[in-house]
């Protein structure tokens, strides 16, 4: 429990208070916590790409395309996946979510606290594609057969 308030509280301090994230936009170093209390820093020299899920249907669909590759997929492209949970209850996050989320074969890393720091659009997922530091491309995938291209 202590990890995940230390990292909520290291994401409000580097993100919170920042603008909406856009095109030629650095990322600031942060930390966020997977589904095993597992602490990540993230910072755009390190991964070039980053998947964001604000909504459960959202992370199911990443998830099921996510299950079919091998473990070290998104290693290889040197991508995360990040899951905003911060409206679900806590008793639904201990008892199902996280036991399930710790099936998963990849880190998933996990907002429990509200920031509006990425961009995002209703029932789309948030693709984030970053080059020598600096935000390149920002995209929205909504159907599953367009997961695909995301890996291009």
């Amino acid at each position: 429990m202590y990890t995940k308030v230390l990292a909520g509280l290291i994401l409000v301090s580097t993100l919170g208070f920042a603008q909406v994230l856009k095109l030629g936009d650095t990322i600031n170093p942060f930390s966020l916590p997977d589904q095993f209390d597992k602490v990540h820093q993230v910072n755009s020299k390190d991964y070039k790409l980053l998947l964001v899920a604000f909504e459960k249907d959202v992370a199911v669909m990443l998830n099921d395309y996510l299950a079919k590759q091998p473990a070290t997929f998104l290693d290889s492209y040197n991508a995360l996946f990040i899951s905003d949970i911060h409206e679900m209850p806590s008793f639904v996050t201990k008892l199902f979510a996280l036991p399930k989320m710790r099936d998963y074969a990849y880190p998933l890393l996990l907002i429990y606290d509200e920031t509006n720091v990425f961009p995002k659009q209703d029932e789309s997922l948030t693709v984030i594609r970053t080059k020598d530091n600096s935000i390149v491309e920002i995209e929205y995938i909504k159907d599953e057969k367009d997961i695909e291209k995301i890996f291009r």
